[in-house]
This record gives C-alpha cells, structure tokens and sequence, in this order.
C-alpha cells in the first residue's frame, strides 16, 4: 500500500504516513516522533512502517495545537499595526517612542527585542512580544487597555477592531514568527 497514491514511489520518495493511518490532530505529531526517532542512521527503515514498539514518547517535546490558519507578520503589520500605528510610531515623528515602524523588517525587529531598547512606560520590564505569551507582551497590553500598562491604550483617540486584536494575539500565541 503506498502512503501518496499521486505518484508512484519510483519518482517520489514515500513516508509511513502512521502505518497508512489517517493522521488527525491527535496522532500526527505522534506519527512523525517515532517515524524519526526509531529511523536507522543510514535511513534504510525510512520507507518501512512506523515501530511505535520501539518508540519512546516520554522524550518527545509537549505538542501544542494550532487552531485554524496561522496569522503572519506581514499581514499583522499590513493590516493592524501598518493603519493603526505608523502615523505616530515612524523616525520622523516627535512623539516620545521607541517603537518605530519605517519598514517591515524594523518593526518585527523593534518588535521582538532585535534592535531598538524595547517599550520606554514600561514598569512591568516587558518587551513589546513575549513570543508565545499575548499577556507577557507590552504591545498587546496597550492595545487592550490592560490596566497593568503606563500611559495611554494605544492607538491613541481610537480603538482597534476586535478583529485586530484577535490577529495581533494569534500571531504572539503562534510564536510571532517572522513570516
């Protein structure tokens, strides 16, 4: 039985997809631990079926679900933070800020603590993301108002959409990954 019924294993290379299981969210990260855990160094088990036998799953790291599409950067920054932001937080600006936002690439890097001094208000010692923490995150904090934060909820004069909001979280929950 072939595990990708599309081409034939002569002209592409076939995986043990879970002993030609269905994966699911359940087994995959299974599946793919003990495929690559129980494989010979030479890798001649590689198109042989899966030894859960000999795999041991207390080793393997904490699986953490993502539910439905990841949100990227490039479309937090395009569709949140580009509008909502950049108008105040640029290089040409006269507001007191160290976040600034001239390009994509500057703003992900001021954004994760790559270039740039990290939030100036900030009494809590947070940087602007915390990857894989919303709530450990300067930046999400002002946005929402959290009353932990110094200073004004950001935008100032207005408010994000929930929508906004939403992307922003799932994009730091996701592990705010430059994409």
């Amino acid at each position: 039985m072939l595990t990708n019924t599309l081409t034939p294993p002569s002209s592409e290379a076939q995986m043990p997809i879970a002993n030609f299981q269905y994966w699911d969210v359940d087994n995959d990260m299974v599946a793919l631990w003990c495929w690559i855990s129980t494989m010979k160094p030479d890798g001649s088990n590689a198109d042989g079926p899966i030894d859960y036998a000999a795999c041991d799953t207390t080793t393997m790291p904490q699986v953490k679900h993502q539910d439905g599409e990841a949100i990227t950067f490039s479309s937090v920054y395009t569709n949140v933070l580009e509008p909502s932001c950049a108008s105040c937080h640029n290089s040409h600006t006269t507001q007191a800020t160290t976040f600034y936002m001239d390009s994509l690439e500057e703003t992900y890097d001021v954004l994760l603590g790559i270039r740039g001094n990290g939030p100036t208000e900030n009494k809590l010692g947070l940087p602007f993301v915390t990857k894989s923490d919303a709530s450990k995150s300067y930046l999400y904090l002002k946005i929402t108002g959290d009353p932990s934060i110094t200073g004004a909820k950001m935008p100032l004069g207005g408010a994000l959409p929930q929508s906004a909001i939403d992307d922003l979280d799932s994009w730091i929950s996701q592990g705010a990954n430059d994409n």
